[in-house]
């Protein structure tokens, strides 16, 4: 999946596991501020078309999905995104 150029240190997703052996799949995104990111050369993708090919590749590999977001009542407008209604 193409996520755009963006920071080397910024990754779509990681899951890790407890030592009870649940895999906790970490999801997080945040508002595209294109004018600011593309001055520091990254080409930015939307989040919320990219959201859902993230979530399905997550999915097959945790337990239990924690969604982080900076998105306040846009994503709580959009919420059948992240429920998969």
């Amino acid at each position: 999946m193409n996520r755009g150029n963006g920071a080397n240190w910024a990754v779509p997703y990681d899951v890790i596991e407890t030592k009870e052996g649940i895999k906790l799949g970490l999801v997080g995104i945040t508002i595209p501020f294109y004018p600011f990111y593309n001055e520091l050369g990254w080409d930015i993708q939307d989040p919320l078309i990219l959201l859902p090919g993230i979530l399905e590749e997550v999915k097959k590999q945790s337990d239990i999905i924690v969604f982080f977001h900076t998105w306040g009542s846009i994503m709580m407008r959009n919420s059948r995104i992240v429920s998969g209604d």
